[in-house]
């Protein structure tokens, strides 16, 4: 019948049920038409019409439904109220009939409309759209006669679109069978580089056979495009076999083929041949790769190395280990690991030893991982402390990976774990305690609870010093360690979930915390119920509060206090502690520039002269009250006597003032904690500091103190802003706020400084772009060309904190406007190719 003609059969139902109500209007016709309400429309319209609606090209079936939704069935429900609002002023007889005929013949006609274009619409869809996944039952499909398989040839004949031509020629290729090859033989001849690589893909996909497929094949292996000439000997080698001669000839003609890509593809199968006349030249073609002074090509040469499948290899690929490029290393990292699968030959341990002792340093996450995995392979006692130290990787996914392997490996790593248990690295601690867990949960499963409780007295700790921070919030540096304390809440609840899942099933683990971040109050409630099952129910008492959006920080902070009976610091304790942290530099970086900045709040305070209080309300009314008291007959004497006592003897008897408690906590919140002089004690602490990052931050702050301007720099310094102030300056900037401290740590390490003096162009309009320019200090006109020549207009001003030339970072497109300092402007600058590499680096940035 055809889905055109099913989509007839409601209409035509329908026209004829409304006609005999109309012409009948009885008891059975109007059963007839609920029928036709409840029955036949979810039988016979529902099925077609959600079909029909595939005919709907995929980037407009979104529009269609807002359009049937939001405008066409208003207007109808509209305009049939209307109608119905004429029932009191219309013979009701005739015009019920008339309005049921009218709109039944109107919809019967847009049903036959309907049929009509449906088959446009489909070889619309077919030509606009992606239908990879209607090829995925190509194979069942099967052609009975000549006609589908002529038609198909007619439109692939007819196409002038190159991705249409493809999907007819895939269609032709599955249905087709070994009557497609001339049929695709002709096509590849005439189109174009990417539909005749696409259609010889196409062909060795559908594995065809036979003389001809192979005389096509060799016939473009000297085609112009290299694209073409990679599918033709990919072909050729499916279609021969990778040992056959007539292959392996071919393929040592292409080695030097000008497109690397060619000469990659050739030379794995001719080295794996063994036939020495083949190998030679591959691997003289291999040595030109893998020793270029250019890092991509080297890399690639590591890569096709790796593609070889021979262990022995692994020794080759040892020294590009230590590559100085990123990417190199890794694909030689890679390249071992996929070779280590089997046996590593014994002649390869040693060296292999001596580079995977320093990958546990290697700023590349993806060649850690790959260490992880050859490590593991490596049945010795070195190989296993090696992978212990992996446990204290920055990444996440890094520990994971190791911890993984240690438990696969199991009881050998026990002794080797065993005294990290006593560590004075928390981190340390926490992971091999989730390693010896999982090896033997008998004997260390307990430690999981324990470690559980030092997560959370962290956190409660970290809450003590955010809240103890708060009178110094409006400082950049306060700020944003109050970010990374709560950053590292942050992790530390989710270690919390992690060490659950050791001893617990992972997945009920992830539900329950899921669940406690809900904000149903009842989903908490059950998520806290199931969390008492897992821990004790004074373990989730403490948990669940940490998930709690509406419960205040002094609530959390009694909650704590109350569990393990500690005392909590004041703000000077706070600072203190953060600026002497022993086992966090960070901590003690961003808290030595924070001290500059408090330091100047202080200095300008004591040299600002006084200026007089604004009156408040409270005074007002204790001025009311004094003036009422003087008067007032002190109780048990008499007026006259009162009037006679002594003025200090009078004050005592007055009343307190309603303004004098208010008074007493703005002196008592008005006080600093820490006087200049603490502050310059403990930046002399921090400027003897054994890291760098924190001698910076404190020689920073110094400056600050000094008056001195951020471009003032002293001989011994080799960059104007500190690693700290990159991030600080970074943190504040809308286009990085949702990054972590973390992350901008490592961002802030590729940032250039770059300095502009006033009046000076940044880049002008149509300049390529590819960089990102963060203000530190200064201003700077983003402007345009007007319509009249040599004209310009100004769209923005950008100052301080802010940050100009985002849109074109990535795709270094021309500039849309030009941008010039205002006044000696200095900015941070974020250029798309280190970023592109710390990616790499970081996975996690992107």
């Amino acid at each position: 019948m055809g889905l055109g003609n099913a989509n007839l059969i409601f209409p035509t139902g329908t026209l004829a049920i409304c006609g005999a109500l109309a012409g009948w209007p009885r008891v059975s016709t109007s059963a007839l038409g609920y029928l036709d309400r409840k029955v036949f429309r979810s039988v016979f319209r529902n099925p077609p019409d959600n079909l029909l609606y595939n005919a709907v090209p995929l980037r407009v079936k979104g529009r269609a439904r807002a359009f049937i939704g939001g405008l066409i069935a208003p207007i109808g429900s509209l305009i049939g109220g209307g109608l119905l609002l004429l029932l009191p002023f219309i013979p009701i007889t005739w015009f019920l009939r008339a309005l049921i005929g009218g709109t039944t013949i109107a919809y019967a006609i847009s049903a036959l409309v309907v049929r009509k274009r449906y088959s446009h619409a489909l070889v619309t869809m077919l030509e606009q759209e992606d239908f990879s996944f209607l090829l995925s039952s190509a194979s069942e499909l099967t052609v009975t006669d000549s006609a589908t398989l002529n038609w198909l040839t007619k439109k692939l004949k007819e196409s002038t679109s190159s991705d249409f031509t493809i999907f007819v020629a895939k269609l032709i290729s599955q249905v087709g069978g070994n009557a497609a090859i001339p049929i695709l033989g002709q096509i590849v001849r005439t189109g174009n580089a990417h539909v005749r690589s696409t259609i010889i893909d196409i062909l060795v996909a559908a594995d065809l056979r036979g003389d001809t497929v192979g005389e096509l094949y060799t016939e473009f292996l000297n085609d112009p495009d290299g694209r073409v000439r990679r599918s033709a000997i990919a072909g050729l080698e499916q279609l021969t076999g990778p040992e056959s001669e007539q292959f392996l000839e071919q393929a040592l003609d292409l080695l030097p083929d000008p497109d690397i890509d060619v000469r990659a593809q050739v030379i794995p199968p001719l080295i794996q041949s063994g036939d020495f006349f083949y190998l030679a030249s591959a691997i003289q073609s291999l040595s030109q790769l893998v020793e270029n002074e250019s890092p991509a090509l080297r890399a690639r040469g590591v890569r096709v190395l790796g593609q070889v499948k021979d262990a022995r290899f692994i020794r080759n690929l040892v020294p590009y280990l230590d590559d100085p490029d990123d990417w190199v290393r890794t694909e030689a990292a890679a390249a071992i690991e996929s070779l280590a699968q089997d046996k590593i030959p014994a002649r390869a341990v040693t060296p292999l030893m001596e580079h995977l002792r320093h990958l546990s340093n290697d700023p590349v996450e993806r060649v850690r991982r790959a260490a992880i995995v050859v490590l593991e392979r490596i049945d010795t006692e070195e190989a296993y402390r090696i992978l212990a130290s992996f446990l204290t990787d920055s990444s996440h996914q890094v520990r994971e990976t190791a911890i993984d392997a240690l438990v696969r490996i199991g009881k050998p790593v026990i002794p080797i774990i065993s005294p990290a248990l006593e560590a004075s690295d928390p981190q340390l601690r926490k992971m091999a305690t989730v390693v010896l867990s999982r090896v033997q949960r008998e004997q260390f499963g307990d430690l999981i609870e324990s470690r559980i409780n030092d997560s959370l007295l962290a956190i409660y700790h970290n809450y003590s010093r955010v809240e103890a921070l708060s009178p110094y919030t409006d400082h950049h540096g306060i700020s944003v360690l109050q970010s990374m304390l709560q950053e590292q809440n942050h992790q530390l609840s989710n270690d919390i979930f992690y060490l659950l899942a050791t001893n617990h099933d992972p997945e009920a683990v992830r539900v329950i915390a899921e669940s406690l971040n809900s904000n149903t109050a009842r989903v908490r409630a059950n998520a806290v119920e199931a969390l008492e099952a897992l821990t004790t129910p004074q373990m989730a008492q403490v948990i669940a509060p940490l998930f709690d959006s509406k419960i205040s920080r002094a609530r959390l902070l009694r909650i704590g206090a109350e569990t393990w009976e500690i005392t909590y610091p004041d703000t000077a304790e706070a600072i203190h502690q953060l600026a002497t942290a022993p086992d966090d530099p960070s901590s003690r970086a961003i808290m030595a520039f924070a001290l500059g900045e408090i330091g100047v709040t202080l200095s300008a305070e004591e040299t600002q002269p006084a200026k007089p209080r604004r009156p408040s309300p409270t005074d007002l009314l204790g001025k009311l009250i004094d003036d009422d008291s003087v008067g007032a007959n002190p109780r048990g004497r008499p007026l006259e006597q009162a009037q006679d006592l002594p003025l200090r003897e009078k004050q005592k008897m007055r009343r307190p003032r309603p303004s004098a408690p208010l008074d007493k906590l703005t002196r008592a919140y008005s006080r600093q904690p820490l006087s200049l002089a603490e502050i310059e004690k403990l930046l002399q602490v921090a400027l003897a500091d054994p890291v760098p990052d924190v001698r910076l931050a404190a020689q920073s702050a110094t400056r600050m103190l000094a008056g001195q301007r951020v471009t003032d720099v002293t001989s011994e310094e080799e960059t104007m802003l500190s690693t700290i102030e990159r991030i600080i300056f970074l943190k504040k900037v809308p286009f990085f706020q949702g990054m972590m401290i973390d992350q901008l740590k490592v961002l802030a390490a590729i940032c250039e400084e770059e300095f502009f003096a006033g009046d000076t162009p940044i880049f002008a309009q149509g300049d390529p772009g590819g960089v990102l320019y963060v203000v530190v200090s200064g201003k700077v006109a983003i402007e345009r060309e007007g319509q009249r020549k040599g004209s310009t207009v100004r769209l923005a001003t950008i100052e301080a904190y802010s940050y100009f030339g985002e849109m074109s970072l990535f795709d270094k497109g021309p500039r849309s406007a030009a941008a010039r300092a205002i006044q000696d402007t200095m900015t941070l600058r974020l250029r798309r190719e280190p970023l592109v590499a710390l990616v790499h680096r970081y996975p996690d940035l992107s």
